[in-house]
């Protein structure tokens, strides 16, 4: 019991103090200028090398075949991602960019792949130049 008086003041000092912590939901957060966040595919600048699904650590990177036009495409599983970047620093096309972006969540995990849809992706010329 003789700790209670001595703790009051502190008690009192601090209630009136503003919150050290960021109220998340409700404020947005300041992440660092460095931050490594989701990717960004480009299907149009890819050429299917398939250099970022070899150097990739964590095994997010998935090469499939599209049939139709002949060509692979990568699929980006970010429930796997490590967000190290390997990838963007691989890819000699510029194909694959870094954003910002770290809020990624969901309920259901296939919502947390990049998968580009079939009819975007058109077949590669021979001899051209990105």
């Amino acid at each position: 019991m003789k700790i209670i008086p001595k703790l009051v003041p502190t008690v009192v000092k601090t209630v009136f103090k503003k919150p050290v912590t960021e109220q998340y939901p409700y404020e947005p957060p300041k992440p660092s200028p460095n931050i490594r966040g989701k990717i960004v595919y480009d299907v149009d600048k890819c050429v299917g090398c398939g250099l970022c699904a070899i150097y990739c650590p964590s095994g997010a990177i998935e090469m499939i075949m599209i049939k139709e036009v002949k060509r692979r495409i990568p699929i980006f599983h970010l429930d796997r991602c490590m967000f190290c970047h390997q990838c963007v620093e691989v890819c000699r096309f510029g194909a694959i960019t870094g954003s910002r972006e770290f809020e990624i969540a969901a309920y259901n995990k296939n919502e947390l792949k990049i998968i580009t849809p079939k009819e975007r992706v058109k077949p590669l010329k021979v001899g051209e130049k990105k």
